[in-house]
């Protein structure tokens, strides 16, 4: 269900659309990638004066945007496994010296870690050390999103935390749900 320039504001009003949520409500796993759009925003609206106390109370907002969507997800389905991608710096091949776009991307990803951290069946993936320095372009030719490279070890990483966390809970979650059927 994802949508390309989807931000946080979005994808809450497109939680609540019947479809979405019938998939929801039988969902093992659900994985969300959101927040890179808001960044950008930020920087697209204040491109000729961007400032970090913009980006502060934007993050603000996207901060109380996650915490609706994350109780979205789980009021229709409190059983669902919700997994977080963070988001990466697009800039920082182009902008290396601008170190402050480093520190929004950072922030960011602080901020949904400490909003993950609050819910039992709930993890954050990060990603953003794989676009630091890569040896190889990472990034489609739009120079924002990730290239097929780039999702590949962004998939990569998804894969071992699944594998490490989430994936060892579902096979004990349906086992005991067998179990309780025989």
């Amino acid at each position: 269900f994802g949508v390309k320039g989807n931000r946080t504001p979005q994808l809450l009003k497109r939680l609540q659309k019947d479809e979405i949520q019938d998939k929801l409500s039988s969902a093992d796993l659900v994985i969300l990638t959101i927040g890179g759009n808001d960044i950008m925003k930020v920087v697209k609206d204040n491109i000729s004066n961007l400032q970090l106390s913009v980006f502060d109370k934007e993050r603000e907002e996207y901060i109380n945007n996650l915490y609706q969507i994350m109780n979205t997800i789980i009021r229709v389905n409190p059983d669902a496994y919700i997994v977080l991608v963070g988001v990466y710096n697009p800039f920082s091949q182009w902008f290396s010296d601008i170190k402050e776009l480093d520190q929004i991307v950072s922030d960011y990803n602080v901020a949904s870690q400490r909003v993950v951290a609050n819910y039992q069946n709930a993890y954050f993936v990060g990603i953003e050390d794989l676009f630091k320095n890569p040896e190889e372009s990472l990034l489609h030719t739009d120079n924002f999103h990730p290239n097929n490279k780039g999702y590949e070890l962004i998939a990569e990483r998804l894969n071992e935390t699944l594998e490490e966390r989430t994936l060892p809970d579902l096979v004990k979650k349906a086992y005991m749900v067998s179990k309780e059927e025989n």
